[in-house]
């Protein structure tokens, strides 16, 4: 299977098992929503300021920089908690929110001298919400741990146990009520920090995409 095929089969999957679960809708309701209001959704959507989120995404990142002679592709499934924002406050007519995430990490290495690496991360994440909270500009910040299968291959990581630091931007798009589509922009970089003889650590960037639940 080649790479580009891997991806699109990881975008697919990841894609397919978020809205499996998805709450089902009555169809005839749907049908009265949209004749009473095209365009809209009269459901009305929790206030983004009581509310936290389940993060589904998947993504594609490319090596960058010199730390290794290695090519590497990274194909990241991530699925993070975002919690109650504990400040916010009125920002350009919508609401600017600061509220933490906690992620937990499964990604496939299409291209690189390992194949998996499985860690979590966590940070703080800046949210800007328009006034009628059906779109969202973020900043996502932090670092965690994580596993990697290190082989003995020159440029690769030099053992398992491996650090992770991390910067995503994008924007949300409100769907329904309680779902948002997520696409960005994001950087992961992978390292030792020293604990190995080997530490070429890995700088990765690249798209992703997603889908967010509201609660």
């Amino acid at each position: 299977m080649t790479h580009t095929h891997t991806y699109s089969f990881s975008l697919v999957f990841s894609l397919a098992i978020t809205l499996l679960l998805l709450p089902h809708r009555n169809l005839q309701a749907e049908a009265d929503e949209t004749h009473s209001a095209i365009g809209h959704n009269t459901e009305k959507s929790k206030d983004v300021l009581d509310s936290w989120f389940i993060d589904f995404e998947t993504a594609g990142l490319w090596k960058v920089g010199n730390s290794t002679d290695l090519d590497y592709v990274v194909l990241p499934q991530t699925v993070s908690w975002r919690y109650l924002p504990f400040r916010n406050w009125k920002f350009a007519g919508g609401d600017m929110i600061i509220r933490n995430r906690l992620s937990f990490l499964a990604q496939y290495f299409a291209k690189g001298a390992e194949s998996y690496y499985l860690g979590f991360s966590g940070g703080p994440t800046l949210e800007w919400w328009n006034e009628e909270q059906n779109f969202s500009l973020y900043f996502y910040i932090g670092g965690g741990a994580g596993w990697v299968d290190s082989t003995d291959i020159i440029g690769g990581q030099g053992q398992d146990f491996t650090f992770n630091w991390y910067m995503q931007a994008g924007a949300h798009f409100r769907l329904t009520h309680n779902l948002l589509l997520t696409s960005g922009l994001s950087f992961q970089h992978l390292s030792n920090q020293g604990q190995a003889e080997r530490n070429p650590g890995l700088n990765s960037l690249g798209p992703t995409i997603g889908l967010s639940l509201q609660f």
